[in-house]
C-alpha cells in the first residue's frame, strides 16, 4: 500500500506516527505566538485578522479550532492551511521534521502539484547555489561584489543571505541549470527563464544584476530579487508569482528573523533588501522587508504570528505615501502595536547605519512613536495654526485619526490631548469624533451558561461553528448534542447508555450523527488494536469525510468540560434530559399534523384515537419537564 497519496490512501500506522512525533502544541507554536490558558492554549488567528484571540489550541486533542473564522483540524490541517500545501506536502513537511524517513509512492503518470513545488524548489536551489558562484569564483562577478562590498556587506552577510550575481549573458543559468538535468518546463515555471516570442528557445529573466536570495519561513528558497549594475530598468527585478512564491504573502529575511522576532517580541520593518542586510550585520536582528510593495494583509498575519510590536523604519517620503499608511493600518488592524522610527534628510536604514553608525540606528528604533501619534503629526503637516481656519481643518483630519482609535479610554484620552493642542474647545472635538467613529450600535458582550459557553441577553444562543446545521433544532439542543460528543471521546459507551434512554435517534443533527458513529467506529479499532478507554480525537476527525464535518467536530471536541469526573453524570443526565424533551416535542409537533390531517378527512375514529395519545404524551411532556430549564 503506497505510504504516501492522497489522504485516503494514507497507511493508518504511518499517519499515527507522524501526527504522534509531531505534537501540535509545539508545531504550531513555531508559527504563532500561543499563551497557555487552563487546558488550552490561545492566540490571534492566523487564518483572519482579529484583535481578541479566538485560536485555540488544544494539547489534550491535538486540535485546534478557531471560534471566529471556523478553521479547524489536527496537525496536518493546520499546514495545510498556513503553508498552502496538499496533504502529501504536510505530510512530507511533518515526516521530515519529525526525522521519519518516507519511501516514495512510486506515482507514475501526470506529475501532481506538490510533485511539481519540489522540483521548483530545487531548481530555486540550484539558481540560487549558480548565482553564489558566479559572485565570488567569476571575473565579471566582482562588480557585483565591489558594489556589495561599497554598501559595507561582508562575507558573513554573503553567506547568510546566499548572495550572487546573475551574468549578462541572455541564457547562462538556462544552460548551467539545464545541463544539471532540470528541465526548461521546471525553469519557467519557477520564473528563472522565459520562453521566447519570436523563435525558438528561452533566456534567463536576470541578466547583469546583483542576486538576492528571498526564503520562506522554513529556509527554503522560493523566489529572488535582482538589482541591475547599470542605468537599465526596472532597477529592481523580483521572480514572478509561482506555486511556491507570492510577493504579497512573502517577507525578505524572514527565515533569519523569525527566532529573534518570536524571541523579542518585536520586528522592524525596513523598505529594501540592502536595509534588511545592514541591520542584521549591526545587531538588529528582527529586521525584514517587504518585497518592493506596500505591506499586505497576508505579510502584517505573518509578522503577527510571532511580533507583538512592530516598528517601521523608513525614510520620511516613503513613510509618508498613502500605501504605506495603509500597509500601517493592516499591522494594527492584525492585532500588532506599531510604532513608526521615520528617518531624517532622507536617509534610509542602511545610509544611516553607515553615516552615523549603530548605536544611533538602533537609538532612533527605540525612539519610535507609535503609530496614532505619527498620523496626527502627518495630518497636521503644512496646515497654519495660526488662522482659525487652520486649526477648523486640523481639527477634522485629527478627529478622522483619533475616531480609528479602537481602545474607548485611549480614544478619550488623545481626544482631550489635540483639543488642547489645537486649541480648539474639547467637547465639540469629542462630539465630532463620535460623530465621525459611528458606525453601528456596540456589539453586546455575551453572559455565560452553567457550562460556560456563550449566551446573549435576547435569549438566542449563538453557538460557534454550527451556523451550517440543520435550521430548527434548538440551540439547547446542538449544545447537549456536542457535550454528549465530547463525552464520547472520554467514554464511548456512553452511546450506548444513551441510546437504552432515547432509542436509536439521538442526534437531531445529521452531521452530530456522522460523527458519533465515527467515535463508535475508531472505539471499535482501537478495541482491536489492544487500546481501550478514551478515543483519539485526531483520529477520529481522519475518519470524516469533508471539511464541513471535520469543523464542527473540532469545533465540539476542543471544548473543555469543566467539571470533575464524578460531576459528568450529572452533566450527562442534563444532556439527555434535553435531548429527550425535544424528541418529545418533536413527537408532539408530528401528531398535531397529523391531527389536522385527520380532522380535515373526517376521520373521527383515527382521530380520537391520536387525540387520547397526544394529551397523554403532553402530560408527560409537562409533567417531566416543567421545571427542568436545560442549561440555557
Amino acid at each position: 500500500m503506497k505510504v504516501i497519496g492522497m489522504r485516503g490512501q494514507l497507511r493508518d500506522d504511518i499517519l499515527r506516527e507522524i501526527r504522534s512525533r509531531n505534537d501540535i502544541v509545539e508545531v504550531i507554536s513555531e508559527y504563532v505566538l500561543l499563551k497557555q490558558t487552563g487546558k488550552n492554549y490561545k492566540a490571534l488567528c492566523p487564518f483572519h485578522t482579529e484583535r481578541t484571540p479566538s485560536f485555540v489550541v488544544s494539547p489534550e486533542r491535538q486540535l485546534f479550532h478557531c471560534f471566529g473564522c471556523g478553521a479547524s483540524g489536527d496537525v496536518f490541517a493546520f499546514i495545510m492551511k498556513l503553508e498552502n500545501m496538499s496533504f502529501p506536502e504536510a505530510a512530507r513537511l511533518l515526516a521530515e521534521r519529525a526525522g521519519i524517513d518516507l519511501p516514495g509512492d512510486g506515482a507514475s503518470g501526470p506529475r501532481r502539484e506538490g510533485d511539481i513545488k519540489a522540483l521548483i524548489l530545487e531548481a530555486n536551489e540550484a539558481a540560487a547555489d549558480y548565482f553564489n558562484w558566479a559572485l565570488l569564483q567569476t571575473r565579471q562577478g566582482a562588480t557585483a561584489l565591489d558594489y556589495l562590498r561599497g554598501r559595507g556587506i561582508d562575507e558573513d552577510d554573503i553567506v547568510r543571505f546566499k548572495l550572487g550575481y546573475a551574468p549578462p549573458g541572455w541564457d547562462s543559468l538556462y544552460k548551467a541549470l539545464t545541463r544539471k538535468g532540470l528541465s526548461p518546463e521546471i525553469l519557467e515555471a519557477a520564473g528563472l527563464i522565459i520562453k521566447r516570442k519570436e523563435s525558438r528557445g528561452f533566456y534567463d529573466r536576470f541578466r547583469n544584476r546583483v542576486m538576492f536570495t528571498i526564503f520562506d519561513l522554513h529556509g527554503r528558497v522560493v523566489g529572488f530579487g535582482g538589482r541591475v549594475l547599470d542605468d537599465s530598468q526596472p532597477k529592481y527585478l523580483n521572480s514572478p508569482e509561482t506555486a511556491v512564491f507570492s510577493k504579497g504573502s512573502s517577507l525578505y529575511g524572514i527565515s533569519v528573523a523569525r527566532d529573534e522576532i518570536r524571541a523579542s517580541g518585536r520586528a522592524v520593518i525596513v523598505e529594501g533588501y540592502t536595509d534588511v542586510i545592514a541591520a542584521h550585520r549591526a545587531g538588529v536582528r528582527t529586521a525584514v522587508a517587504s518585497l518592493g510593495t506596500a505591506l499586505t494583509q497576508n505579510q502584517a498575519r505573518l509578522l503577527a504570528r510571532y511580533a507583538k510590536e512592530v516598528v517601521l523604519a523608513y525614510d520620511a517620503d516613503f513613510a509618508g505615501e498613502a500605501a504605506t499608511i495603509r500597509g500601517m493600518d493592516l499591522l494594527s488592524a492584525a492585532g500588532l502595536q506599531v510604532k513608526v522610527a521615520v528617518f531624517p534628510g532622507g536617509k534610509d536604514p542602511d545610509e544611516v547605519i553607515r553615516s552615523e553608525g549603530r548605536d544611533a540606528f538602533v537609538s532612533m528604533l527605540d525612539g519610535a512613536r507609535p503609530l496614532v501619534e505619527y498620523k496626527l503629526d502627518l495630518a497636521l503637516k503644512d496646515i497654519d495654526l495660526s488662522t482659525l481656519q487652520g486649526r477648523v481643518a486640523a481639527a477634522a483630519r485629527a478627529a478622522a485619526v483619533v475616531a480609528g482609535i479602537q481602545n474607548a479610554v485611549e480614544r478619550l484620552e488623545y481626544s482631550r490631548v489635540m483639543a488642547a493642542r489645537l486649541n480648539v474647545p474639547e467637547e465639540a472635538f469629542i462630539e465630532e469624533v463620535r460623530k465621525l467613529g459611528r458606525t453601528g450600535p456596540a456589539p453586546r458582550v455575551p453572559s455565560k451558561d452553567k457550562f460556560g459557553q456563550n449566551r446573549n441577553t435576547t435569549g438566542n444562543t449563538h453557538v460557534e461553528g454550527v451556523s451550517h446545521l440543520r435550521q430548527g433544532v434548538p440551540a439547547k439542543v446542538i449544545k447537549a448534542e456536542r457535550g454528549l460528543l465530547r463525552l464520547m471521546l472520554e467514554e464511548p459507551d456512553v452511546y450506548i447508555a444513551v441510546r437504552r434512554e432515547l432509542g436509536e435517534v439521538v442526534f437531531s443533527c445529521d452531521e452530530h450523527r456522522t460523527i458519533a458513529a465515527a467515535i463508535m467506529d475508531e472505539a471499535r479499532n482501537s478495541e482491536r488494536g489492544g487500546v481501550t478507554g478514551s478515543v483519539d480525537a485526531a483520529s477520529v476527525i481522519s475518519r470524516l469525510a469533508d471539511d464541513t464535518l471535520r469543523a464542527v467536530a473540532t469545533g465540539a471536541f476542543i471544548e473543555d468540560i469543566p467539571v470533575s469526573p464524578e460531576g459528568r453524570k450529572e452533566i450527562l443526565s442534563d444532556y439527555i434530559k434535553v435531548l429527550k424533551e425535544h424528541l418529545m416535542r418533536e413527537r408532539i409537533r408530528r401528531m398535531e399534523g397529523e391531527l389536522k390531517a385527520l380532522e380535515a378527512s373526517g376521520d373521527t375514529a383515527k382521530f380520537q384515537e391520536l387525540l387520547v395519545e397526544w394529551q397523554e404524551l403532553r402530560s408527560k411532556l409537562d409533567r417531566e419537564f416543567a421545571s427542568f430549564g436545560g442549561f440555557m
